[in-house]
């Protein structure tokens, strides 16, 4: 039986309609994974770093996390919409992805994050900072060797622009941030709740459109990457590593976006949270011409399968 679920900020309508023939073991990928350290033709690889554009930011002189131009840029210095298209490459290994790298290794990924969109935001042409990365190919990735993206547009994206406005006017009507207010929800009622910690909530929204979709957002309050210090990038840092083993050791090494939601300066309105979103399923005819999301996989089942 299909139940019918909105998104209070984005008036998404989903179709949750559960598929229980579509077990994760379905999910499960039994290709054997070519594991190479290095590549002679990868432009991202060790030792290759003239195939790349300009660098604009290393970690160290023999690096372990680079940011470099992108070579196709969505956004460039031109035109009325404008802006700096970077990709960041995560390592030196050409094989190594998030869910195999050590804490350390995945927290240099997590500091360049940080400190590039510090640099960015510093610039008096940019307006929104967006980070993501597109792991596989059927989420959008054009290239092996482990990399993210970072952007930066002059113009506030009109779906942020909505979110911000939806956001602000929740709080004026009912003085609390409407994700704070989904967070104690959550842990009262506990039925979509992945992990929690001191620091984090790890849960399946209640209206997700992907199958196994997650959500990962701090408990204190806060609206921005910018300026944490070491302490909180680490712990920021760690929870992201340990919701994408738990999606890979339990639903399979499956594709999937990860992007993180989050604004320049703090707002009493706004709370960051870091968006995990598999790509199991398409997006087909139905939904492209009635504008309703079906996820076949119930963040309450989501949930239970993936509890760390």
């Amino acid at each position: 039986m299909a139940e019918l679920r909105l998104n209070e900020i984005t008036k998404e309508q989903i179709l949750i309609v559960e598929n229980r023939s579509k077990r994760p073991k379905d999910f499960k990928t039994c290709q054997e994974k070519v594991n190479v350290s290095f590549k002679e033709n990868c432009p991202f690889c060790c030792g290759n770093e003239e195939l790349t554009p300009p660098e604009v930011y290393r970690d160290s002189e023999n690096w372990n996390v680079r940011v470099v131009e992108n070579k196709f840029p969505i956004l460039n210095s031109q035109g009325k919409i404008k802006g700096y298209h970077y990709v960041l490459i995560e390592g030196r290994h050409h094989s190594r992805n998030i869910h195999e790298m050590s804490k350390e290794e995945f927290l240099n990924v997590t500091k360049a994050f940080v400190k590039v969109s510090e640099m960015l935001y510093q610039k008096d042409d940019v307006e929104y900072v967006q980070l993501f990365k597109n792991y596989k190919k059927e989420a959008g990735a054009s290239l092996e060797h482990p990399h993210s993206q970072i952007i930066a547009i002059n113009k506030m994206p009109e779906k942020i622009n909505r979110t911000l406005e939806k956001s602000k006017k929740y709080f004026e009507k009912n003085s609390e941030c409407l994700l704070c207010k989904t967070i104690n929800y959550e842990i009262q009622h506990e039925k979509r709740i992945i992990h929690l910690d001191n620091d984090f909530i790890v849960y399946s929204p209640y209206a997700s459109i992907y199958p196994y979709e997650i959500a990962i957002l701090p408990l204190e309050h806060r609206s921005s990457l910018l300026n944490m210090n070491d302490e909180e990038i680490e712990k920021l840092s760690d929870i992201i590593q340990e919701t994408i083993k738990s999606l890979i050791n339990n639903v399979g090494d499956v594709p999937y976006n990860l992007y993180f939601d989050f604004i320049k300066e703090e707002k009493e309105y706004y709370h960051y949270q870091v968006r995990i979103c598999p790509r199991l399923s398409i997006h087909a005819g139905f939904e492209i011409a009635t504008g309703l999301f079906t996820n076949i996989v119930s963040p309450e089942t989501s949930a239970c399968i993936l509890a760390f």
